[in-house]
């Protein structure tokens, strides 16, 4: 089963926003005007929609397309995380219930379920749609999600489950937002420390420190950049640097100017 996106039209956002599941719930039974598009970011669900039963997990997207009722059939884990948007419903967009619609100029199918696994990517784009959506940046989260669109079409659900360094890169970017330790990524994918260390630095050449900090200073200069009236010390504490002088200091040292400056930089025109 697809459900076939019209892209000859703006894409608008009708919400976005990210949920947690404290307790294990099965997803509400509804039927939306909206597609409802979201990113398992944790835990599990298990829905039925249009007749497909649709066995989400972590890494996986799960498209609910409108008008077409959907509901949880079993309880989802204790705090499974989303991060999901409602899409609103274009002229031209039509569910597939045979999945046989093929892509045309106008017209993309995508599968209820996509595994993107070992496609972080995938991930970043939806928290950016999430960023511009919360600084006001409309159009740029519109254009941001037709290009998510595309991005899915071409993995279609093939992507391989990834290998263990590519798992730890996962957890990485998943807790960006708190000091990570090896031992905590360790027990997150299941492997002792060495083990953990010594796959990551084989597969990408850096240490898991040096490859969380890089990432962290990324993610800062997204904070940077659309939300300009953030003070540099919340962007500090969000990201889990010890204080906003480590923070500021670590930044330095990767771009040649301190946070503040970089961002009077990123505001002026041109």
């Amino acid at each position: 089963m697809n459900c076939l996106l019209n892209t000859a039209v703006k894409r608008r956002i009708h919400d976005i926003n990210r949920v947690t599941f404290h307790v294990p719930v099965p997803h509400p039974t509804r039927l939306l005007a909206e597609h409802d598009l979201f990113y398992v970011t944790k835990g599990s669900f298990v829905i039925e929609a249009g007749g497909q039963l649709i066995r989400a997990e972590r890494d996986d997207v799960v498209l609910l397309p409108a008008g077409v009722r959907h509901r949880g059939t079993e309880n989802c884990e204790a705090d499974t995380r989303t991060l999901w948007m409602l899409l609103e419903a274009e002229a031209g967009d039509a569910f597939d219930e045979t999945g046989t619609g093929e892509k045309t100029e106008d017209l993309l199918p995508l599968p209820l379920i996509i595994d993107a696994s070992g496609r972080p990517e995938i991930l970043h784009m939806f928290e950016n749609i999430l960023l511009y959506w919360v600084s006001g940046e409309k159009n740029r989260a519109s254009a941001a999600v037709t290009l998510l669109l595309y991005q899915l079409n071409e993995l279609g659900g093939t992507a391989e489950r990834p290998p263990l360094a590519e798992k730890i890169r996962q957890e990485v970017l998943l807790n960006l937002n708190r000091k990570i330790t090896n031992e905590q990524l360790a027990a997150g994918v299941g492997k002792s420390v060495k083990t953990v260390e010594a796959a990551f630095r084989k597969r990408y050449g850096v240490t898991v420190h040096q490859y969380v900090m890089t990432e962290k200073l990324k993610r800062s200069c997204v904070y940077l950049t659309y939300f300009p009236h953030m003070p540099v010390r919340d962007i500090a504490e969000e990201l889990g640097f010890y204080d906003e002088f480590h923070f500021s200091r670590l930044f330095k040292k990767a771009y040649g100017v301190s946070p503040s400056i970089y961002r009077k930089k990123k505001d002026q025109p041109g």
